[in-house]
């Protein structure tokens, strides 16, 4: 055994670890929390001043922000706060407005400027910061907004106990709270727990105090019951390169992480060495936020500097021999991760001559950047071979070469239930030897070979280019579309099964005027010659010599029939409603079967981005109430018209935006009636075809098993009120894969809420995406909650429930 090794023997057997010193991870970006309150002894010129000075302190940038002006809420998400206190000082009817909001009424002006006495005027002041202390203590709850630093400002020209009370006994979770005073008495800063300033103070020294860096920290009520416990260590210097994939795996794999809605700020435990003093040993506990987890593990691990020196040390002893001790006292399903930068055969010594104590529960991953044929050689085999194995059948232990073409293969699993396969030794290819006679018999047969494909090859590209071409030039010619079609057309016996055939000569089809295309069909304007064949069941409707959209479907098989069929029994047992798009009969045009539907001049994906290019952050605030009044009514009328169809004893099963028409007036009007039947229809249970046709995003996690109702019609309405008032955004738009997509619907839909959203309508929607169907509001109640004729200013939001 060489020298250097049993050195390290000694010093591991003889020097115990020094104790480790733990660091916080610091908060990120920041929340503004703000109460104005002043009495008439500041004119309106001081309450300038006071709104510019707050200016001149505020952090540049965009950031979420709650500020009262007495009862009145000025708040908005991501937005730039610096920018719009600016817009309030140089509008004088903004400042006017503000101003008298945040005044006291008169019948306190002649109270003492150092104490008011209570009253129901000041009350309303000390409920106001209480709503304040309470919002943060919201936010510190949610994985969201947990780790962002929260700001509470004062700002005020009098003392108000009750509220200096509040904030002196307040438990400051990631929070700083300070008050700015139109002036005081110094003698005030011997009361207050907590910073205060003055307009006479430098804006510039005032702001490197309140936008100064501090520790996250939990409430200390939240706890979450650990599943296990995860620990990563570092053996020689910190390198950061290892870690995104090793959060990726304790995040998302099923046996280490916890549920979405569950906050614990010790989930994961990083062990390393002083950057600076190698002796010492440093440890960060990351916490669990949900969903933002893995983002704000690799923004805490920025922090932490590397261990420099890439040669053995001692350093890397006392890392793992706190490892060791950790081993010894585990206690519960334990995940280490041992992470390796030391040369491959000082981890065989570490682990040869130490192995750590495993319990049966336990898991090991060892990470080293050695090639995996050392790996097999000096560590797994050696191990293995041990009279008391480390590597044995009752022990879970997972030895990985860490490299690039292995990120490129698969990815780390420690905390899933299936290891991927990994190669123990790389593939080497095999190079026969070559004489002169050969390699140029060789070179002959490879040029004609690549001569020959390449010739294969530009005839191909030629021949899909003119055909391209020619079938282009048909197509501007002809009058009339010809799919192709996947079987014969429905014959004789079949066309008496389908009512509501309107003959070709009676409907007449526009190509140049393609009013929508679709993965399926393709729509274009078209006119009727006479009556619809619905009038027989709705002579009053007004469905006779009128323009029409024809949907042309590009294949026609057994499943575009049962469509068919259902979409006529449907409309059968619906009848005329103003918000349900008509279906007016079929027809076959030059053998392509067509479906002839009630002209609409827009759509509401059409329309929802129109606005979404239009809505900029400085609109006038009077033309965002009016979008979001039109937003409502449309809501409303596809509300009503789901509500009828539910009446009619039917289930939609497609409710989403790019199925909803809009007529001239702004009317709703629910299409897409091709899958709309009873709830019980036999034809939608699980595994079969039609279920899989059915847009996934929208669906309940009961829908995917087949079990349709009511309930299932109102997740997916809940859906289309987030398309509504997102403007556009599609559901788990941030997932590509359908596997993620159902495990996502499975857990539970949620979402920050869209900047249009009215509140007392989100609270509502939310609860459309309940996992259980009996939990979720009627369509019913929904219709009656959005039909409310109110408009919501966003400045002044109302959070009381009805």
């Amino acid at each position: 055994m060489s020298t250097v090794p049993l050195f390290f023997f000694f010093f591991f057997i003889f020097i115990r670890p020094s104790h480790s010193q733990s660091e916080k991870c610091p908060t990120q970006d920041m929340s503004v929390y703000a109460l104005f309150s002043i009495t008439i002894d500041v004119d309106i010129e001081g309450f300038s001043q006071l709104l510019k000075l707050y200016k001149d302190i505020t952090p540049y940038g965009k950031m979420d922000y709650s500020l009262y002006f007495g009862d009145k809420l000025m708040s908005k998400q991501d937005d730039d706060l610096v920018s719009t206190i600016g817009g309030w000082l140089d509008s004088d009817q903004m400042r006017n407005q503000l101003y008298s909001s945040s005044l006291l009424p008169s019948t306190v002006a002649d109270k003492s400027d150092t104490e008011v006495t209570q009253d129901c005027s000041t009350k309303c002041v000390q409920q106001t910061a209480q709503s304040l202390m309470d919002q943060i203590d919201s936010a510190n709850r949610d994985g969201g907004k947990a780790t962002k630093k929260k700001q509470f400002i004062l700002v005020t020209d009098y003392i108000h106990t009750d509220v200096v009370s509040l904030l002196n006994e307040a438990t400051l979770d990631n929070m700083d709270i300070f008050a700015l005073y139109y002036e005081y008495d110094n003698k005030l800063q011997d009361w207050l727990n907590y910073t205060s300033f003055t307009v006479k103070d430098d804006a510039t020294s005032i702001r490197n105090i309140v936008t100064r860096t501090i520790d996250f920290s939990m409430p200390n009520d939240i706890s979450a019951p650990l599943i296990s416990s995860m620990g990563i260590w570092m053996m020689g210097p910190f390198s950061s390169v290892f870690f995104p994939p090793i959060l990726d795996s304790f995040t998302t794999g099923s046996l280490c992480s916890l549920s979405p809605n569950q906050l614990s700020d010790k989930f994961i435990r990083v062990v390393y060495r002083d950057a600076i003093n190698t002796m010492k040993i440093r440890d960060r506990w990351l916490p669990w936020i949900g969903s933002g987890t893995y983002s704000y593990a690799q923004y805490c691990l920025s922090f932490v500097k590397d261990n420099g020196d890439e040669k053995e040390s001692v350093g890397d002893a006392v890392v793992y021999s706190d490892l060791l001790f950790s081993y010894d006292n585990s206690s519960l399903p334990t995940f280490y991760t041992l992470v390796s930068t030391l040369t491959i055969s000082s981890l065989s010594f570490y682990l040869y001559n130490s192995p750590p104590d495993l319990e049966a529960t336990d898991h090991l991953t060892i990470i080293s950047d050695a090639g995996s044929k050392d790996l097999f050689e000096q560590i797994t085999y050696h191990l293995e071979q041990d009279p008391n194995p480390l590597i044995s059948t009752d022990k879970d232990i997972q030895i990985l070469s860490y490299n690039t073409s292995f990120m490129a293969e698969t990815k780390l699993s420690m905390c899933f239930t299936n290891y991927s396969k990994v190669s123990l030794m790389d593939p080497q290819v095999f190079h026969r030897p070559k004489e002169l006679r050969i390699a140029v018999f060789d070179l002959i047969w490879i040029t004609a070979l690549a001569g020959a494909v390449a010739i294969i090859t530009g005839g191909i590209i030629y021949w899909r280019a003119r055909r391209l071409a020619m079938a282009q030039e048909k197509e501007d010619t002809i009058t009339l579309v010809n799919y192709p079609v996947s079987r014969t057309l429905p014959t004789t016996e079949s066309a008496e099964r389908m009512p509501w055939e309107v003959k070709d000569t009676k409907v007449k089809m526009d190509l140049s005027t393609r009013l929508g295309e679709g993965y399926r069909s393709n729509v274009y304007l078209g006119h009727l010659i006479g009556k619809s064949p619905f009038m027989q069941w709705s002579p009053k409707s007004s469905f006779a010599d009128c323009d029409i959209a024809i949907r042309v479907t590009r294949e026609y098989g057994m499943e575009e029939e049962d469509e068919l069929t259902r979409e006529i029994s449907c409309m059968q047992r619906l009848r005329v409603h103003d918000n349900i798009c008509m279906f007016l009969g079929w027809a076959t045009l030059n053998g392509a079967v067509c479906s002839l539907l009630q002209l609409t001049p827009s759509t509401l994906n059409k329309y929802l981005s129109q606005v979404k290019n239009t809505m900029t952050s400085d609109v006038m605030e009077s033309a965002r109430e009016n979008t979001i009044e039109r937003l409502r009514e449309i809501a409303t009328g596809v509300a009503s018209g789901l509500d009828y169809i539910h009446s009619r004893h039917l289930t939609h099963r497609d409710i989403c935006a790019r199925n909803i028409l809009l007529s001239a007036d702004m009317q709703s009007k629910i299409a897409g009636l091709e899958y709309c039947s009873s709830p019980k229809d036999p034809k939608f249970r699980e595994g079969s075809a039609v279920l899989s046709r059915l847009s996934l995003r929208w669906q309940s996690p009961e829908a995917l098993h087949g079990e349709f109702s009511y309930k299932s019609d109102v997740w997916s309405f809940g859906m289309v009120l987030f398309e509504i008032f997102s403007l556009g955004d599609h559901p788990f738009s941030h997932l590509n894969d359908d596997s993620l997509v159902k495990r996502a619907i499975q857990n539970g839909f949620t979402s920050s809420t869209p900047p249009l959203y009215p509140p007392p309508i989100w609270s509502k929607a939310a609860k459309t995406w309940h996992q259980t169907p009996s939990n979720r509001p009627t369509v019913a109640r929904l219709k009656s909650i959005l039909s409310v004729n109110s408009k919501t200013n966003t400045a002044f939001v109302d959070d009381e429930e009805e």
